[in-house]
């Protein structure tokens, strides 16, 4: 299945980008599902397991499973990377996303724990594979687009969670349940059966840039040429060749050289890894990991909370398809700091509705501005632009502390929540995402259009 498709008249295969893209976005998919099915599901999974009068903190230990096994597995793909390619590990990774989905069909706690973990730990994987994969086999016209493709796919598992959890009960399930309820948590394992077997028939060619670091030149052309017109495929070649000049070699600098900042790593790292760091201050995993709770803390019962949470991420599944035509229009930069401009406004809005009382379908629309305005720029730009500006191990790394402040996030942000106030919380948003607009409009390097080899040659040049 890997030879040319009939071409427009653009330099590359139109058909075969776009397809290999969505293929490699399923892990997206799983992402956004793996984080979104705990979240409406949280009062079926207690009373089955009888967590009783633990059940609070149980909630909380169980939503930072996840980010905990993602930051493990973002730090072991780093390692991987210097073994096998991406395409390779995206389907080591759903091979154990299945293995852990057989696992937490179990009713029990100790296993709901593993699984969670481990899925969590294959969360982490394709929050990094998906990306540098896509953006190694995406001509630089279309990336931006990309990014995109990957906050649907996210959005996509959210509100697929989200809408099966629809069907449970209330308050919480009986026994008789816990077969159906468990194997909700299991779907990510036939979905990377799905993509597994994609990947297996019909995309057999590894990156070309993984397999120039790695493999022979006749090799990497093969792959370049699948994706690239003949008269065009050579001057890719080319631009891998500069890349891997600039990168030195398959995986770039070693850990121990980006945390010592050698030259030509410092200002890519520190920019790729406050991005990360920003993007997870913006409150967003928190807002998804007790959506359900703090809609019902605005007054409305469960079942409406969960009838809110749908509604709101299908509004930022339709934004998402409605704005993809355009993205190629604005650059990473502007589109960074001008939406961090109005996420800041947003929750300051939030802020004095919650003081004065307002009533609460204003504070659900303004999260969902909020939550729509991350969608568009932050979401998926955040991968796209660390994959174009890092080599492997700088993504890893970033990716790491990515999941590291999300582990904390998710298990202080209740305790927060309470110590201070809902309305404090939200402030304190708010000042995050105004100082993350001044410091990206300061910093940040635009890569709009850019090949990686020129963004690498690019900031090699700063410190």
């Amino acid at each position: 299945m890997e030879q040319n498709l009939p071409l427009t008249s653009l330099h590359y295969n139109n058909k075969k980008v776009w397809l290999r893209a969505f293929s490699s976005s399923i892990g997206y998919f799983i992402f956004g599902y793996v984080i979104g099915i705990f979240t409406s599901s949280q009062e079926c999974v207690a009373s089955i397991l009888n967590w009783g009068d633990n059940k609070d903190f149980m909630i909380v230990l169980m939503s930072t499973l996840v980010p905990v096994g993602a930051f493990f597995g973002s730090i072991l793909t780093g390692f991987l990377s210097k073994i096998n390619g991406k395409r390779k590990n995206i389907m080591i990774t759903d091979l154990i996303t299945m293995i852990s989905s057989i696992i937490i069909l179990y009713p029990h706690t100790i296993t709901f724990a593993i699984g969670r973990f481990f899925t969590g730990m294959c969360v982490g994987n394709f929050s990094i594979l998906c990306s540098q994969y896509i953006t190694e086999v995406t001509p630089k016209e279309v990336r931006g687009k990309m990014g995109t493709v990957n906050q649907l796919l996210v959005l996509s598992g959210l509100l697929g969670s989200f809408t099966i959890c629809l069907t449970l009960p209330i308050d919480s399930c009986p026994q008789s349940l816990s077969l159906y309820v468990f194997f909700l948590f299991s779907i990510p394992g036939l979905i990377a059966c799905f993509q597994f077997m994609i990947f297996y028939k019909c995309f057999k060619n590894e990156s070309p840039e993984w397999l120039l670091y790695n493999k022979s030149f006749n090799t990497t052309f093969k792959a370049v040429s699948s994706i690239y017109i003949d008269e065009h495929a050579q001057t890719i070649m080319e631009e891998l060749v500069n890349s891997k000049n600039t990168c030195r070699n398959g995986n770039g600098f070693s850990y121990t050289q980006l945390i010592m900042c050698v030259p030509g790593s410092t200002k890519s790292t520190r920019v790729a890894s406050l991005y990360h760091i920003f993007s997870q201050l913006s409150g967003i995993n928190a807002l998804l990991a007790y959506l359900t709770r703090l809609f019902i803390e605005f007054g409305k019962g469960v079942f409406v909370a969960r009838c809110l949470i749908s509604a709101v991420t299908f509004i930022r599944v339709v934004s998402v398809i409605f704005v993809l035509p355009h993205i190629p229009k604005f650059g990473r930069k502007t589109t960074t700091v001008n939406c961090e401009i109005i996420m800041s406004i947003t929750m300051l809005i939030l802020v004095f509705c919650v003081w004065f009382s307002f009533e609460p379908i204003y504070k659900v629309l303004l999260i969902a501005v909020y939550l729509v305005t991350f969608n568009l720029s932050v979401g998926p730009i955040v991968w796209i632009y660390s994959s174009e500006v890092l080599c492997d191990k700088g993504m890893a790394l970033c990716t790491s502390i990515n999941w590291f402040i999300c582990i904390f996030v998710v298990l202080f942000y209740p305790v927060l929540v309470k110590a201070i106030g809902m309305e404090y919380t939200f402030l304190g948003i708010c000042i995050l995402d105004f100082v993350a607009a001044g410091y990206f409009s300061l910093d940040m390097i635009e890569t709009k259009q850019l090949s990686k080899a020129e963004i690498r040659e690019v900031y090699s040049k700063f410190r």
